[in-house]
């Protein structure tokens, strides 16, 4: 799970975008959107990683609006460096797909108890059928803190800057 939150920080601070908004607070870099990750350089991230970052974000941003969803699931399927939880991921939050369950998913898997086997949490959410991606979220979510004690975590999509303390 570590490992996750860093690779999104890491692309949030080095590909993010900049903005200032009135009652934004302590957010201050947005999420990279596919086209802008393409064309990123990722020199933060080792060459796998960042080849499959840029291959994802290519298919992604090659998209047609009209497509159907399962043309980009299977695009994505052919991506090396591409498992099959982060398909469910893409399928779960980019599509909308209340049903996609990132199974192998290592937040998922933590929250159900590390000894759980993709088998077992297959069979353990049949029962949340057709909502197991309401599900996921909620398991996967993490220990709700009020966001002015974090500093520097990005959360979501946008980063929290802190600025220096006056004086």
């Amino acid at each position: 799970m570590e490992e996750t939150r860093s690779l999104l920080e890491s692309l949030v601070e080095e590909c993010g975008e900049r903005f200032n908004s009135l009652g934004a607070g302590e957010l201050c870099r947005t999420f990279p959107g596919a086209r802008r990750l393409t064309d990123s350089n990722l020199e933060f991230l080792p060459r796998s990683t960042a080849e499959a970052i840029r291959s994802a974000a290519h298919a992604i941003a090659a998209a047609r609006a009209n497509a159907p969803p399962d043309d980009l699931l299977l695009k994505l399927r052919g991506i090396p460096g591409i498992d099959e939880s982060v398909i469910e991921y893409v399928a779960m939050r980019a599509l909308n797909d209340s049903d996609a369950l990132p199974a192998e998913s290592p937040e998922l898997r933590g929250a159900l108890g590390e000894t759980s086997s993709t088998r077992e949490i297959l069979r353990h959410a049949e029962s949340w059928k057709p909502w197991r991606a309401y599900a996921a979220m909620l398991l996967m979510a993490p220990a709700s803190e009020p966001l002015a004690a974090r500093s520097g975590e990005t959360r979501g999509a946008i980063s929290v800057c802190r600025s220096p303390a006056p004086g």
